[in-house]
């Protein structure tokens, strides 16, 4: 699977739908698989820039019954020229072969994720030092998106209250390209605090949460292996080997 981007989110979709119409109208458009920006703006448009009138019509006749009122039809309208918008950005950035940096989630889709996650995971308080940063959770969906298994080490899974506080040391900087010159946002390289064992601790189950709220990993099955490692590292060692001293 692939993390939900602008176009694919339904978080994303049903919050804009439900600025412009009340929710018996997006329960319309849900009830026809219309949900997302993509979805719509696909069955209405026979190219991505340009919308097919007829079918434009016959959609709207289709979810909201044979004579739609003028405001809903122009809500429509304005979602579908948003959407198209949206969905030709999506694929100009999936062109870019640049070394771009992992892309942030929607809002209402991180918003989303977030909340079902603790719903799910009961037991476990995801907040303050245990709730992970943006740029982690966005780490990790672009490993799905990407199709690509990458390691992330604890000293990289930094907390979210961390991120909030480094936030303003964030820089642009160019980079130049054959075609011009563009100014790309860099977050500064964050590293967080591992060197005991409760830091170390922190940091994993941090890592778990965002791989689990992407959906790359359940985050049960990332904390029996974290279990394991303590498990292995707290062992006597074998006949005629030492433990390694710890650093600080």
């Amino acid at each position: 699977g692939t993390m939900a981007t602008l176009i694919d989110s339904e978080a994303t979709f049903k919050h804009r739908v439900l600025e412009l119409v009340p929710v018996a109208e997006y329960n319309k458009l849900k009830a026809q698989g219309l949900a997302t920006f993509a979805a719509l703006t696909f069955a209405v448009c026979e190219q991505p820039d340009k919308i097919s009138e007829t079918k434009f019509e016959s959609t709207c006749r289709t979810v909201f019954g044979a004579t739609p009122s003028l405001g809903t039809t122009s809500a429509v309208r304005r979602l579908v020229f948003e959407g198209m918008t949206y969905c030709i950005t999506e694929l100009k950035h999936r062109m870019d072969s640049g070394d771009l940096p992992p892309r942030s989630l929607p809002l209402q889709e991180r918003e989303e994720r977030r909340t079902l996650q603790v719903a799910r995971l009961t037991g476990l308080l995801i907040e303050g030092e245990l709730e992970p940063s943006h740029g982690l959770v966005d780490r990790a969906a672009q490993m799905l998106n990407d199709g690509i298994v990458s390691y992330i080490p604890p000293s990289s899974c930094v907390s979210r209250d961390d991120e909030v506080s480094h936030h303003k040391k964030d820089k642009d900087f160019l980079v130049v390209e054959k075609d011009g010159v563009r100014v790309q946002r860099r977050d500064m390289d964050m590293l967080t605090d591992v060197h005991s064992e409760f830091k170390l601790s922190q940091a994993l189950t941090r890592r778990g949460l965002a791989l689990d709220r992407v959906g790359v990993v359940r985050f049960s099955a990332h904390d029996r292996i974290v279990r394991y490692m303590f498990h292995q590292a707290v062992q006597s060692p074998p006949p005629g080997y030492h433990a390694r001293a710890s650093q600080e």
